[in-house]
């Protein structure tokens, strides 16, 4: 297997900027990955993991600073994309020194980064971040503060769902249809409120039982074992955990007809694309579909009306019936012509709401 070349994977993924620090007194091990800076500061989550290697880490953030500037730029934010990790200790450690570490590394980068909330990272977080740097969105004191962004994530996925229903599932209703969303935590926890609020059937899976459980008791929500997510029918598969959960293995089993999620980077590799359309199963791109919370933090950092939030999460609906049609007169999947028209996008500077 050749060796890790950390260049040639930035080249891959037209990666603009990889920032890293390594903090002894804290234990603090974090990179940055800035994809963009063209339209805007590159806005995008902190994530906090465990990983196999620093390689993995380093991976993962420019893989999703990539999806981050394409999320800005298809709903048509002045933003660029980037992605914060850190690499989770393992053994106890201090926390909050590693979250004041980490809020000085984001502040040294003067703004080309603004953070927010991610897998394994908290309001709590950023509200520590908020004490020692302006470039934090997502937060709940002080300035700019906006809140947990996951229930306008959950909104917007939402929409996409019922845009992916509109369009392959016609005359087909809330009430009808059942839906299994995988990870059920601070997005997945409120798109299953919002399902069950318009009666659909849910199903839920999570590593922690205590959420799914929750999800049982509040929503009515069958609990499947997640060693049996891939074999349990459904009309709509939710991917609301990690990335990289569809693979070729994991789409044959899947017997749903629709799948719209939350998660970043669920495709694990191009060749599953392949294998969805052998599948007949309709994937909605991530990143249209999940920016509800982008929108959010963006609106509550600029200091927009959260009406502004609200009609630009409404837009994700006809946005990706375009992106239906078009798929269906180019004879492709969305999947295969999302990217071309993110770049494009992203070269043209298609930007529609400017901040004050």
């Amino acid at each position: 297997m050749p060796a890790f070349d950390l260049f040639d994977y930035a080249r891959q993924f037209n990666n603009q900027e990889i920032h890293f620090k390594y903090d002894a007194e804290s234990g603090l091990a974090a990179v940055i990955a800035i994809h963009s800076t063209r339209n805007g500061p590159a806005l995008g989550g902190c994530r906090m993991a465990t990983y196999a290697s620093t390689e993995r880490a380093v991976q993962d953030a420019i893989r999703l600073a990539q999806g981050m500037s394409y999320k800005a730029v298809m709903c048509g934010l002045p933003l660029g994309g980037g992605k914060a990790v850190i690499m989770k200790p393992s053994g106890a450690f201090n926390r909050r020194a590693i979250i004041n570490s980490f809020a000085q590394f984001v502040h040294d980068l003067n703004g080309r980064y603004i953070t927010s909330i991610d897998s394994g990272t908290s309001v709590e977080d950023l509200n520590w971040v908020a004490q020692h740097t302006a470039w934090v969105a997502g937060h709940t004191k002080g300035k700019r503060a906006g809140g947990d962004p996951s229930p306008y994530t959950a909104r917007g996925v939402l929409k996409g769902m019922e845009a992916a229903i509109h369009y392959y599932l016609p005359n087909r209703r809330w009430l009808d249809l059942t839906v299994l969303i995988q990870g059920v935590g601070h997005v997945g926890y409120y798109l299953a409120k919002y399902l069950y609020e318009r009666g659909a059937k849910i199903i839920v899976s999570d590593v922690s039982v205590t959420a799914a459980q929750r999800c049982a008791q509040e929503f009515n929500a069958q609990v499947v074992d997640v060693n049996q997510i891939y074999r349990t029918p459904c009309d709509v598969f939710s991917p609301c955990a990690l990335g990289g959960v569809l693979t070729e293995e994991s789409v044959r089993l899947l017997p749903a007809k629709i799948i719209a999620g939350s998660a970043n980077n669920q495709l694990a590799n191009l060749a599953v694309i392949d294998t969805l359309k052998q599948c007949n199963i309709h994937y909605v791109p991530d990143y249209v579909l999940n920016a509800g919370g982008l929108i959010q933090v963006y609106c509550a950092h600029y200091e927009l009306p959260m009406s502004e939030a609200d009609a630009r999460i409404d837009e994700i609906y006809p946005r990706l019936l375009e992106l239906f049609r078009q798929s269906t007169s180019e004879q492709k999947v969305p999947a295969e012509i999302v990217d071309k028209v993110a770049n494009e996008k992203l070269n043209r500077q298609e930007v529609i709401l400017e901040p004050n």
